[in-house]
């Protein structure tokens, strides 16, 4: 069993063993008789309570549905006294360690180039009201860097030429493991309303497209263009993406992995966009400028406020409209 002087001591021991479990935890919040939080693991979501009473501190797991998580985390409680003494010497030096962005930052800094095999991340749709979210991650070796550099993706104009864009998309996925996770607005409203959080859904879904491409190919580093989330991207990895260094760039677009990243993101954000476009014969364009939002009181008007679900996030303020 877990040990601790109270609720809070309770959660924070519990919350890095999760995390190593590649547990996705929402911020805390305080409720009548203790704290309470959501998780995500795997495809998977639940609540936790700890409760505290004259009894001492209970964990409160009946609000997961999926009985064999619950058993994961029970499980994961096992052996109290090496847990206890190893988070006992953790919390000493909590503050030299809590800088997972500037040792990684040391770690990049350190080389001389960018290392030979590595994966790179990006993503795009997050400050988009209509449209999917989209992650997408590709490895490279030297062999393949050298393919890559033969097509001049690094060319920023790549970006307004969608047929060219699409074509390049092609190529890059020909030659190189790669994985790409599309979240349709739907399922970015579902998950929004669970998580409350659009970083802790892009730490997420980073390491999830990390784990994919470990499966196609071992890698020791990965380079994301989301770098001020490499915190949030290390405590969701699971057990593939535990060995890997989450490196730390400035300009992480810089770096042509990370460019072919960007590519297949790009590609397939405005292909889903164009079956929205299609599907209901209409331009819906990107951001959150007036004009999207003009364009959501059309599409509202014809179909319904709540078809929104269906085209548009609506965690964004363009939804708070008469």
């Amino acid at each position: 069993m877990l040990f601790a002087k109270d609720k809070v001591e309770f959660y924070n021991k519990l919350k890095r063993i999760l995390a190593e479990k590649g547990f996705l935890l929402t911020p805390l919040v305080d409720i009548n008789g203790g704290l309470q939080f959501q998780f995500q693991y795997k495809e998977d979501f639940g609540l936790i309570r700890i409760l505290e009473g004259e009894k001492g501190i209970h964990l409160d797991l009946s609000e997961i549905k999926n009985k064999k998580v619950a058993e994961e985390i029970e499980s994961s409680l096992v052996a109290s006294d090496n847990i206890i003494h190893y988070y006992e010497d953790y919390n000493k030096s909590s503050q030299k360690e809590k800088k997972p962005e500037k040792n990684s930052s040391d770690i990049l800094n350190s080389l001389i180039s960018d290392p030979n095999e590595i994966i790179g991340i990006d993503d795009t749709g997050k400050n988009d009201y209509f449209g999917p979210l989209v992650i997408a991650a590709v490895h490279t070796n030297q062999t393949t860097k050298n393919k890559l550099e033969a097509l001049d993706i690094n060319n920023e104009n790549i970006l307004n030429n969608q047929i060219r864009l699409s074509r390049l998309a092609d190529k890059i996925k020909e030659i190189c493991p790669h994985s790409i996770i599309i979240l349709s607005n739907k399922s970015f409203n579902e998950i929004y309303e669970k998580m409350k959080n659009i970083n802790h859904m892009l730490a997420w879904g980073h390491a999830r497209v990390i784990e994919n491409v470990l499966n196609q190919s071992p890698c020791k580093y990965a380079l994301s263009n989301q770098f001020n989330n490499a915190s949030l991207i290390n405590s969701s990895l699971m057990s593939k993406g535990k060995g890997i260094t989450i490196l730390h760039k400035p300009k992480p677009s810089e770096n042509i992995t990370v460019s072919a990243a960007t590519i297949l993101a790009q590609d397939a954000y405005l292909m889903n966009l164009q079956k929205i476009n299609d599907t209901f014969n209409m331009t819906f364009p990107r951001g959150c400028s007036t004009n999207v939002l003009e364009t959501a009181r059309t599409f509202a008007g014809k179909h319904g406020k709540e078809s929104l679900n269906y085209i548009a996030k609506l965690s964004f303020e363009s939804s708070n409209f008469n």
